[in-house]
């Protein structure tokens, strides 16, 4: 899932490497988790689906869904939260950029 997530966000242009030029230093994983309904056949290429399924002000949730020719597999999700880096070297949760909101609701169920 945290793959998927990355290759979203590149897709969408804002890559980790890119947040800093938006006021967020990155978007690491708060919880995450998973429901497997049937196992997957040995070599299986599974699909994978992703969705947004809720933007709060700091934070955001993505759901997943796993499938192999149809048949349902697994389902996840991830919550993360933006953060930036302070002078001290710690972080603290940050405002979503406008502009990644627009994006992400792209992805919006």
């Amino acid at each position: 899932m945290d793959s998927a997530f990355h290759e979203m966000t590149t897709a969408l242009g804002f890559d980790q490497a890119a947040l800093p030029a938006h006021g967020v230093f990155a978007t690491p994983l708060r919880d995450a988790g998973a429901t497997f309904h049937a196992p997957a056949r040995p070599n299986a290429h599974l699909d994978l689906s992703v969705r947004i399924t809720r933007m709060g002000t700091s934070s955001f949730s993505l759901g997943y869904a796993f499938t192999d020719t149809g048949r349902a597999i697994a389902e996840g999700r991830e919550d993360r939260v933006c953060v930036r880096q302070e002078a001290d070297g710690g972080i603290t949760k940050a405002p979503l950029p406008p502009k990644i909101r627009a994006l992400l609701e792209t992805y919006r169920d």
